[in-house]
């Protein structure tokens, strides 16, 4: 045996051992632990990700090669169930009304069934021109109807039909990556004679961040360009991205980024050049983007954690978005034109708690984000609404007086909510505000589904939503 398999067999193993100790020892000092925390749990919650794939890829390689296979097996198999559904995408898609219900004596809610819908990306968004209505799955694939074809309903069994529009998004994006995330559309807005989607784009094997692609309006085929890219390389793909679009005064385009998960030290660690509350990146932002000039972009507002739901109020300039909190502490606030980069508070300030609380209340998440209450005393803004530990999981928001016949003097929003079972989860609220933005009265309308994306028509004085537990739309109406 010569001395290099003598090295590799015998000497190797035991100088990689005391490297191991030598580390441990010094980065994990007993005194840090916690009581009743084993040294080893405490060891291993310090180990990073990356760190423990290193250590299984260049100390286990068999091991790891083992996990490799495995997940490629898995792979396999999701995106051939996933093929298969895509392949059976149909060119029209047909929504059946199969139930109806009144919330009081003024609306009603008529909902639309296609068992086929749910497959194509359980999230879906509309945006809406003169004449027709959008629908984009979150598998980016995207459908239309005249919006009269929504107008007049009597009868269960009648049907409205959405016809498919080819796109070259799956050709941008890649297919197995689509199918694989499933979610990976954000939101939809039509300006004048184009489309705007957003979506999260993967940029290599570990690089993923917002960005808006648009096309011209033609129902025959859709040609996408990449219209912003926020430049952020996230290591994962994750759904607390934020990517509600919409249209904004002055010829400017109004984005919400996410914060993508930043309490969590293992993709952002103390020293990451990205910071909800720092002034030079766009995470936890909203950002104002220029139509003709994409490169201009101005921050809005900061210190938002996944805002999911946007309306621009072009009569009173007000934005209202909605945020979800951790465990609790969804929000509902405003943006008056008066404001300078207003903060909103994340992850300093929160009315909710960090996942896990009051049981196992983690105390490095809140070392790293305290969720200080009120904002007010911190120096943020206070939301117009907040939900405390039962949050509902707000998601889309509009504002129309005129869809109930509400005159000017006050102002109407509607917030719907996806949840599971706490209050105000798979709903709608109405909310009445005075000039001076107070809630005066307040409402809701239980949905029963969760409730992804709402749009307001006001050709025919009804609003739409899209219902992602089934895969289904509904129509508000007002009596």
């Amino acid at each position: 045996m010569n001395i290099n398999k003598i090295f590799l067999k015998v000497f190797l193993p035991i100088v990689i051992l005391i490297l191991i100790v030598i580390f441990l020892s010094s980065n994990f000092s007993p005194l840090n632990r916690e009581v009743g925390t084993s040294y080893f749990d405490y060891v291993k919650s310090k180990i990073s990700w990356k760190s423990k794939e290193n250590i299984i890829r260049y100390i286990l390689p068999y091991k790891y090669i083992d996990i490799l296979e495995n997940e490629i097996i898995k792979k396999e198999k999701i995106i051939d169930e996933k093929n298969l559904q895509i392949s059976e995408l149909k060119d029209d898609e047909i929504f059946e009304l199969y139930n109806a219900k009144n919330f009081n004596k003024k609306v009603k809610i008529k909902y639309f069934k296609n068992p086929n819908f749910v497959n194509y990306g359980p999230r879906s968004y509309f945006a809406k021109n003169m004449e027709n209505l959008f629908l984009v799955s979150g598998t980016t694939n995207i459908y239309y109807t005249q919006i009269t074809n929504l107008e007049n309903f009597n009868e269960m069994g009648e049907k409205v039909t959405f016809k498919k529009i080819p796109n070259n998004l799956m050709q941008i994006l890649g297919r197995d990556y689509i199918l694989d995330n499933e979610t990976i559309s954000k939101g939809a807005e039509i300006i004048n004679d184009e489309i705007f989607i957003s979506l999260v784009k993967k940029k290599g094997n570990d690089c993923h961040t917002n960005s808006i692609f648009k096309a011209k309006i033609n129902t025959e085929f859709l040609n996408f360009v990449l219209f912003f890219d926020t430049e952020m390389c996230i290591p994962y793909f994750d759904n607390s991205s934020g990517g509600n679009i919409v249209n904004y005064k002055n010829q400017k385009l109004l984005i919400t980024i996410g914060d993508w998960v930043w309490v969590n030290e293992e993709i952002f660690p103390l020293d990451s050049n990205l910071n909800p509350q720092d002034k030079d990146d766009f995470l936890g932002k909203i950002l104002s983007i220029d139509l003709n000039n994409p490169k201009e972009v101005k921050m809005i507002a900061m210190g938002t954690r996944n805002s999911q739901g946007m309306f621009y109020d072009k009569i009173n300039d007000l934005i209202f978005f909605s945020d979800h909190g951790p465990q609790g502490g969804d929000e509902i606030n405003v943006i008056k034109p008066k404001d300078k980069l207003p903060n909103f508070g994340w992850p300093i300030a929160s009315y909710g708690e960090h996942y896990g609380f009051p049981e196992n209340k983690n105390i490095q998440k809140y070392n790293r984000a305290p969720l200080k209450k009120p904002h007010i005393d911190y120096g943020f803004i206070e939301p117009l609404k907040y939900f405390p530990l039962a949050s509902p999981a707000v998601s889309q928001i509009i504002k129309t007086n005129k869809f109930e016949n509400y005159d000017d003097e006050n102002i109407i929003i509607y917030q719907a909510t996806l949840g599971d079972s706490n209050y105000g989860s798979k709903s709608v609220f109405k909310f009445e505000l005075n000039k001076k933005l107070e809630i005066l009265n307040e409402e809701m309308y239980v949905i029963d589904e969760r409730v992804r994306d709402m749009i307001y028509l006001e050709q025919i004085n009804k609003i739409i939503i899209y219902l992602e537990t089934s895969g289904s739309i509904a129509l508000l109406e007002a009596n």
